[in-house]
């Protein structure tokens, strides 16, 4: 009898020892395993969350200027992305004249370190069959905050985009004015 209590003593022991040693040794074994890196092979940590010096808001003061043109625009908005303001949706400028409004851009939930964008169609009126063009502000990252005007489609030759400066400087694709503050945006027609 002494005998059996003995085996089943030992049984017991080892059943109880095989249990416990792996919840010792992996914490040991991981750690190990971590301490291991390689010198050809660098960690890679994630990089960094990108801390924006975007404030949640940008006035832009527009001016449409039409003064050297020949024609009238008509301007009919296709798409907004993180704009707001009294921007037109759609409005006619005659020759001669240049209509101005105030726009925001918006960095704030949703809009936050995306690019912001307004994009009309505009369609000289020539008396001719003409098909409209696209002039496209873009507030975005260039790497740094920064302003242009992109124009594409069938531009023609009375009624194009001529200039486009903000606060003096060219902005006019693939130019870009880099900054956060309030921007007087004017976009000459000819």
């Amino acid at each position: 009898m002494k005998t059996q209590v003995s085996m089943f003593t030992y049984k017991a022991v080892s059943v109880a020892v095989l249990t416990i040693v792996p919840l010792l040794i992996s914490p040991v074994a991981a750690r190990a395993a971590e301490a291991s890196t390689s010198v050809d092979q660098p960690s890679v940590s994630p990089a960094p969350q990108a801390k924006t010096a975007e404030p949640d808001y940008v006035t832009f003061n527009v001016e449409f200027n039409n003064e050297a043109g020949a024609v009238p625009l008509l301007f009919q908005l296709e798409a907004t992305r993180c704009v707001i303001g009294n921007f037109p949706h759609v409005q006619t400028v005659n020759p001669g004249q240049a209509p101005s409004f105030t726009m925001k851009t918006v960095n704030t939930g949703r809009c936050q370190n995306v690019n912001k964008y307004l994009m009309w169609n505009v369609t000289p009126k020539t008396g001719v069959q003409t098909k409209p063009y696209r002039v496209k502000f873009i507030h975005g990252r260039n790497p740094d905050w920064g302003t242009t005007i992109s124009v594409d489609g069938n531009i023609p030759m009375s009624g194009a985009v001529q200039t486009a400066t903000c606060n003096g400087k060219n902005c006019l694709n693939p130019q870009w004015f880099f900054g956060t503050a309030e921007t007087f945006l004017i976009i000459g027609f000819h």
